[in-house]
Formats: C-alpha cells, sequence, structure tokens
C-alpha cells in the first residue's frame, strides 16, 4: 500500500485520538465500575447483617478476586494498547514492521469480562445474604 506523507501524518494523529479516547473512557468506566463494586459489597456486609451471621462469604471473595483481576488486567491492556499504538505508527512508515498485539486482546478481554463477572458473583453474595435473612 503506497500512501503520501499527509496520509501517514493523518493516519498517525487518527490512531494517536483513538488510543487517548479509548485509554480515558475504558479507564473510566471499568476503574470506577470495579470500585464501586468492592465499596458497595463492603458497604451491604455492614448494612444488612452483622458479620457473624453473614454467609456464603466465598462467594464474596470470588467477586473481589474477579476485582482485582480486571482492575491488574486493565492496568496491563493500557500498557500493551500503547505499545500496540506505537507499532501501528511504525508500520505506517514500514509496510515490514510488525502488527497486532495478542497480549492487547487478552487483557482488554480479561478487563472487560471479570467487570460483569464480578458484579454476578457481589450480587449473588448480596442475594443469598438477602434471601436467608427473609
Amino acid at each position: 500500500m503506497t500512501r503520501t506523507d499527509d496520509q501517514k501524518r493523518e493516519e498517525v494523529a487518527a490512531i494517536t485520538a483513538a488510543l487517548s479516547a479509548n485509554a480515558s473512557q475504558r479507564d473510566a468506566f471499568i476503574a470506577l465500575g470495579h470500585t464501586v463494586l468492592f465499596t458497595a459489597s463492603i458497604a451491604f456486609m455492614g448494612d444488612v447483617r452483622p458479620a457473624d451471621e453473614i454467609e456464603f462469604v466465598w462467594v464474596l471473595l470470588v467477586g473481589w478476586a474477579l476485582n482485582a483481576i480486571g482492575l491488574v488486567a486493565l492496568t496491563w491492556s493500557f500498557q500493551a494498547a500503547h505499545k500496540d499504538g506505537i507499532r501501528r505508527i511504525a508500520q505506517i512508515h514500514d509496510d515490514a514492521a510488525d502488527v497486532g498485539s495478542k497480549i492487547l486482546d487478552i487483557a482488554n478481554c480479561i478487563a472487560l469480562w471479570t467487570f460483569p463477572s464480578a458484579m454476578i458473583a457481589i450480587a449473588a453474595f448480596a442475594s443469598l445474604n438477602l434471601w436467608s435473612v427473609m
């Protein structure tokens, strides 16, 4: 593929803008979501039942573990996204440069899907404990 220098500069600018938007939007959504889930689960425990009566703690621990894994994957995905963007820019200037990152795809997938998984685990914990109070 033959491109002019102006076309290459425009594509680099578009990739850079996409990287910036991606980083800020995903960071805001996933990091905040995981934090809210963790905080809500702690608040729930103290407000609904006394500590010695809480049941199914292992479900809560699964939710917390998924939160931690998701936040680590999110951090990892930002690093991988940056490296992938640099590789893509290099490829614009050199068609033989390596492009693509399986690590980025994996990290993004983990960061994204641990959020609903943690939400389900924490909701199950809350439901099980609320159900046994009624």
